[in-house]
Parts: C-alpha cells; sequence; structure tokens
C-alpha cells in the first residue's frame, strides 16, 4: 500500500454521485495516488463503488462506521472490510455527552476495548480517530490520555490529526512520539 493516502473527506462535494466519484478517482490516480481514505455513504451500494475503485486503480485502505452503531453493524463493516480488502476500520470520536469528566473517557474507552477485540478476532484493527475536545485537561491528562491509558493497544489503535492536535493545544511532534506505538496512519493538514 501506498505511503501517502488522500482522506477523501476534503473531496465530498466530488463525490455525490458513482459518476463524479469516478471522475474524482481517475484524477487522483492520474495525480499519482493509489489509495484513499473513503468513508461509503450509508444509502450506496458498496458493490458498485468497489467496481469504481478497482475500475480506477485506486484502493480504498479502510472503512468508517460510527463509533455507537458499530456493534450492530458488525457484520456491515466485515463486509465492507473483505469487499475493499482492508484490514483497518476507522470510527468517529467519543460522543460528547462522554466528554465531561475523566469516568466518561474511561466509560467509552471500555466500551472501544470490546469492539476492538470483536474486530481483532476477525484479524481488524480499530481506528479512532480524535479532534480538539478530546485535549480538555482533567488534572495532568487530557481526556485523549486517559482514553489511551484506559484502551488496550492492541485492540485500539487511533488515527491522528495534526490539525486537531495543534487546535487542542499539544505540540504535533511530541504528541506522536508519545503515542508512536498506536497508530499506522497520521491525518497530515
Amino acid at each position: 500500500m501506498s505511503q501517502i493516502s488522500l482522506q477523501m473527506y476534503t473531496l465530498r462535494d466530488y463525490t455525490k454521485t458513482s459518476y463524479d466519484l469516478e471522475k474524482t478517482l481517475e484524477k487522483l490516480r492520474g495525480a499519482g495516488f493509489s489509495t484513499v481514505q473513503y468513508s461509503v455513504p450509508g444509502e450506496a451500494d458498496v458493490s458498485d463503488i468497489c467496481r469504481i475503485f478497482r475500475k480506477t486503480g485506486i484502493q480504498n485502505d479502510s472503512v468508517f462506521c460510527p463509533a455507537l452503531s458499530i456493534k450492530e453493524r458488525k457484520k456491515d463493516v466485515l463486509s465492507q472490510c473483505d469487499a475493499f480488502e482492508t484490514d483497518y476500520i476507522r470510527t468517529d470520536s467519543i460522543p460528547r455527552g462522554l466528554t465531561s469528566n475523566a469516568a466518561g473517557y474511561e466509560m467509552f474507552a471500555h466500551y472501544l476495548n470490546e469492539v476492538g477485540n470483536e474486530f481483532k478476532k476477525q484479524c481488524k484493527k480499530l481506528l479512532y480517530h480524535f479532534h480538539t475536545f478530546e485535549f480538555i485537561r482533567f488534572g495532568e491528562e487530557t481526556g485523549i490520555d486517559i482514553l489511551l491509558r484506559e484502551s488496550d493497544p492492541e485492540l485500539v489503535q487511533i488515527l491522528p490529526d495534526t490539525h486537531w492536535i495543534q487546535c487542542g493545544g499539544e505540540p504535533v511532534v511530541k504528541f506522536l512520539k508519545k503515542y508512536r506505538d498506536r497508530y499506522d496512519y497520521v491525518h497530515v493538514k
């Protein structure tokens, strides 16, 4: 797999139809990309999307599922992983209702461990994507520190984003070095 992949959220206005997706992927292929990070829209036909990816010679490096629906959508998520030939499942951030105290981060970390364990049994990796609000301080730790302390590195990886780390008030390089064993991907902005 390529070392540089384009996060397709930035091109969401150019991928609203199958035709637009195909044309956009063709342009990306022409620009030298071989992999992207694309989230299949809920109403889309996965087999149609996969056909477009194969036709354009682009690989989708991971699939996406919202954290709170990942248990009930497990079968669909694994099916998408098989269709795109990827072992990575991205999920979104902690629900805002859990961010007001350390206990919320601890509880959510245990939930991610549960989900991550189910995917590990299928040889898949769960990637947690965070934003600025995970850098709220609770004494000496931030919410993301608590979440990472409480989650099992074998079950939960992070998908660090340099923009959100910086906006959260953390030095980007220091954060990436501190958690270098917890990620395979980095969003660079």
